[in-house]
């Protein structure tokens, strides 16, 4: 599974506007308001970035809790997205990744 693939297939789940938001993240398509990053954008940057953490740890190590707690300490933790929302979508990333072969 690819960086891409694992983010999109979150924003899938979380549906709406995060999926857009995401796709143009991944294409180098930043979108702001007034030089404000949205949340959805923030949302959108998140899963993108910590996708790649996620799949550079889990070839390493094949753990899913390892992976859930480096992520929590390592990926971005932008403004925009509360802590709780944050975790949710670090525990989903790592269960789409634990799915894959």
């Amino acid at each position: 599974m690819t960086r891409d693939e694992l983010a999109l297939a979150l924003a899938a789940e979380m549906g709406g506007d995060i999926s857009v938001e995401t796709e143009k993240y991944l294409r180098g398509e930043h979108t702001r308001s007034f030089g404000l990053i949205t949340e959805v954008a923030a949302i959108g940057s998140f899963l993108a970035q910590a996708a790649q953490l996620a799949i550079q740890i889990y070839q390493v190590r094949r753990d899913r809790g390892y992976l859930i707690a480096v992520l929590d300490e390592q990926a971005p933790s932008p403004a925009k997205i509360a802590p709780e929302k944050r975790r949710s979508m670090i525990e989903r990333l790592a269960d789409i990744l634990a799915k894959t072969k």
